[in-house]
């Protein structure tokens, strides 16, 4: 089965809303479609924390339809203000690594193991 993945970028400034990343994050997450085994409706929405404090960050949380059919996930980024440069911003490598790990270690794994 081929699950329909689906994102929305939370938040004003949040860094993934420019142009150069959001044809990247479609056919990046497109990739992922027939891994799952149970969900139809994968939607991912992407959080961009700023200045969290690093010893309390929060955890990422999925949700998931009764029949398992759908699935909710938040995937955050966090950003550090230094005052003078703006905010930080991961490189792009960085970023869809830590996104594949999460896709594949807990997005696609959970729904596989519910299937």
């Amino acid at each position: 089965m081929i699950a329909k993945i689906t994102y929305d970028i939370a938040g004003q400034n949040n860094f993934l809303s420019r142009a150069e990343y959001s044809f990247e994050i479609f056919n990046f997450l497109n990739s992922f479609e027939d891994q799952f085994q149970l969900a139809e409706q994968v939607e991912i929405v992407f959080e961009d924390e700023i200045n969290p404090d690093p010893k309390n960050l929060p955890t990422l949380d999925i949700e998931v339809s009764d029949d398992g059919k759908e699935i909710k996930a938040y995937y955050k980024t966090y950003r550090y203000s230094d005052g003078k440069n703006g905010l930080s911003k991961p490189d792009e490598v960085s970023f869809f690594k830590g996104l594949r790990h999460y896709l594949i270690n807990t997005v696609i794994k959970e729904d596989n193991e519910r299937y």
